[in-house]
């Protein structure tokens, strides 16, 4: 008989296990976002009494941190229970009490779809500027193509009898030749020498070591590639090599044995 009696449950026991079964539970939220009610506009946010979907790192530190808005809470029950306390530290309670009827919506991801909006507007008012640079070089390119075909590029250097230079001709010293002409707003177009090639057997190359006429071209951003010829000529026709000091010597000798003096 004891025994039974300390098996069976006691009702204080029994009391405490169903009030446990009975409190609802609560899962931690999936999502790290939080309602926000904006007290003031916020550029790329919302405007004022908006309420607007944001991390609770910002949310609590560029919103409520600043007093330009108040985080409404998740708990919607507690906030039922002190809507008085809630309403002495300045929540809209009516707003609030909307949001979690339903009422009233929370906009998602407010920040992006604003920014979002700002871009579109950017790149609209961007879209004349870029047609204007557009323009402005392909006339550019046009004068450029007109001068080249007139008159094609000359550059003179010292080199040898077989041709080979003493030394290079590069892009820089192209580009040089080109701003010669005179063609307004030729920077527009070209910003660097590196814009401007050479065609060889080994593809596209920077500098050439020997005289001749070579196929080249500059890429315009937005226009294309304007080709040309780019002339290298010596500055003295053929070079010789000079004659070496003993070769002079034995041929003085031998003209001294050819004619003895008398």
């Amino acid at each position: 008989m004891l025994a039974l009696t300390a098996l069976r449950p006691r009702p204080s026991a029994v009391g405490t296990l169903a009030s446990i079964c009975a409190t609802p539970v609560r899962f931690r939220h999936a999502t790290n976002l939080y309602p926000t009610y904006l007290t003031e506009d916020v550029a790329n946010v919302g405007k004022n009494g908006d309420i607007v979907m944001l991390r609770a790192g910002h949310a609590r530190n560029f919103i409520l941190g600043t007093n330009k808005g108040l985080m409404i809470p998740r708990d919607e029950r507690g906030f039922r229970s002190n809507m008085t306390m809630y309403r002495t530290l300045g929540f809209p309670v009516e707003t609030v009490l909307k949001y979690y009827d339903g009422a009233v919506a929370a906009v998602p991801r407010a920040q992006a779809t604003t920014k979002s909006a700002s871009l579109r507007s950017l790149a609209a008012a961007d879209q004349s500027a870029v047609a204007a640079l557009i323009a402005a070089r392909a006339e550019v390119a046009r004068v450029l193509r007109a001068s080249v075909e007139a008159a094609p590029i000359r550059i003179r250097s010292a080199a040898d009898e077989r041709g080979a230079l003493f030394g290079s001709v590069t892009v820089a010293a192209i580009l040089e030749e080109l701003s010669r002409r005179g063609i307004v707003d030729l920077s527009l177009a070209i910003k660097h020498a590196e814009q401007i090639y050479i065609k060889s057997d080994e593809g596209k190359i920077r500098k050439v070591k020997t005289t001749g006429t070579f196929e080249a071209g500059v890429n315009i951003p937005l226009v294309g590639a304007v080709p040309f010829q780019v002339i290298i000529e010596s500055t003295s026709g053929i070079l010789t090599a000079p004659t070496p000091v003993a070769s002079t010597l034995v041929a003085e000798v031998e003209s001294e044995s050819a004619n003895p003096i008398q």
